[in-house]
């Protein structure tokens, strides 16, 4: 049988394999970003599936993906990670598991999040409690004024934020 990534345009009729490298275990997805799980890691496609990227993460097997006000968490073999800024960073998230957690499945409901490991466990943690406000807040940028000013046909509008992440900026015509 065919493995790896299929896509397809036409509602199903016909699939086109378009990364036949890895065998998915899981799909995510932020804003337009796809994330797919696998036994090779993770992978990030920014083209709706067209071409898939290998994630630098902390471990190589991915069991399961869930999403939380845009932070991507990743199931493995060894633990919980999340990711507040669509994998370029990851952040371990295993306090109150005992011993090393193989963790095969997440699931978020009313801002908890489930975690079930191999050994027939149910791991929960509210994600408001253990989330920093480093990790949900926005007090930490920076924007500056536009130039021109006033506006012309084009303008520029400097911006800093404490990590690398994808932005959306909108200018309202007040």
């Amino acid at each position: 049988y065919d493995h790896g990534i299929f896509r397809s345009e036409d509602l199903g009729e016909t699939w086109v394999n378009v990364q036949n490298a890895m065998s998915p275990t899981c799909f995510a997805k932020i804003d337009s970003v796809l994330f797919c799980g696998s036994g090779l890691g993770i992978h990030r496609s920014f083209d709706s599936g067209l071409t898939w990227t290998r994630i630098q993460m902390p471990y190589t097997q991915v069991n399961s993906l869930a999403v939380y006000n845009n932070i991507l968490f990743i199931a493995t073999n060894s633990g919980v990670y999340y990711s507040v800024d669509q994998g370029e960073q990851w952040n371990e998230m295993n306090q109150g598991f005992i011993g090393i957690p193989l963790v095969t499945s997440l699931m978020i409901n009313n801002d908890i999040l489930y975690a079930a490991t191999k050994h027939y466990s149910v791991w929960q943690r509210s994600l408001p409690e253990i989330l920093s406000t480093d990790d949900l807040s926005a007090e930490k940028f920076m924007l500056g004024q536009n130039y021109p000013n006033p506006v012309l046909r084009l303008t520029k509008i400097d911006f800093g934020l404490p990590k690398a992440t994808h932005v959306r900026l909108t200018v309202y015509n007040m």
